[in-house]
């Protein structure tokens, strides 16, 4: 049975991906289905708060390596390349990107998959403050605020109605960890709320995140 790019994608939103299909996945005759498959194993161990277990990394390093040598096309090889440093292999330990992967790799760092991650806080002096702190350090192409957003909701034994001020962050999966990392340090709450989404876009406003949250 074939696996499909929209069983992939839902395999990366799941708490429990399967990543014996994901693995599978790599073998595709799609050469789509093989380079999204690679990038949701990358995802799926590089970017999850609880990844899988050590013991489906090392399948999956496996699974990329063997893939990697039966590989022909240079988009998948590429994928592959950038999966392993995911899975956290070494970098003396990975296989060499030759011309075609590299050339391939270059030419497609502008269509990173763009994310919408979104947060809220309690006032909009600090939803300004934390909007021009991620501009500054250019890990979004863009923060757009909302004002009068009424939360509801449960924490910790105790339910919550407050009105909160909504940041709607547009950056690049590549940058995500980072820009999680830096809400996580300089949001107001303790434990904020923080939700992330892929977003699709034409090809303009993908280069457009990319360019703008690289800085170029």
């Amino acid at each position: 049975m074939s696996v499909s790019i929209e069983a992939l994608n839902a395999e990366l939103q799941s708490d429990t991906p399967d990543v014996g299909l994901l693995i599978e996945a790599l073998d595709e005759a799609d050469i789509s289905v093989r380079a999204r498959a690679a990038q949701v194993i990358g995802k799926v161990f590089g970017y999850k708060e609880s990844p899988p277990p050590d013991e489906d990394r090392r399948a999956a390093v496996d699974a990329v390596l063997v893939r990697w040598e039966r590989e022909e096309t240079a988009e998948v090889r590429s994928t592959l390349a950038e999966t392993l440093a995911l899975l956290g292999v070494p970098e003396g330990e990975r296989p060499k990107l030759g011309t075609q992967e590299l050339r391939f790799k270059a030419a497609d760092q502008s269509v990173d998959d763009c994310l919408l991650m979104e947060t809220t806080v309690i006032d909009e002096d600090d939803a300004v403050r934390l909007a021009r702190g991620i501009l500054d350090t250019r890990l979004a192409a863009s923060v757009q605020i909302t004002g009068g957003v009424r939360s509801m909701s449960w924490f910790e034994g105790d339910f919550g109605d407050a009105e909160e001020w909504r940041l709607a962050i547009v950056t690049t999966a590549t940058h995500c960890p980072e820009l999680e990392q830096f809400i996580m340090e300089n949001h107001p709450y303790g434990q904020p709320i923080i939700m992330i989404s892929r977003i699709l876009g034409n090809k303009d406003f993908i280069a457009w995140v990319n360019r703008e949250v690289r800085g170029d």
